[in-house]
């Protein structure tokens, strides 16, 4: 079950990357 807390953390990291750096470069 360990690769599934993996996955989720990863996924949302990635998201989270996405959002500050699309933020970061439209402002």
């Amino acid at each position: 079950m360990l690769w599934v807390v993996a996955v989720v953390a990863a996924v949302a990291a990635g998201w989270l990357w996405g959002e500050w750096r699309g933020g970061a470069t439209r402002r």
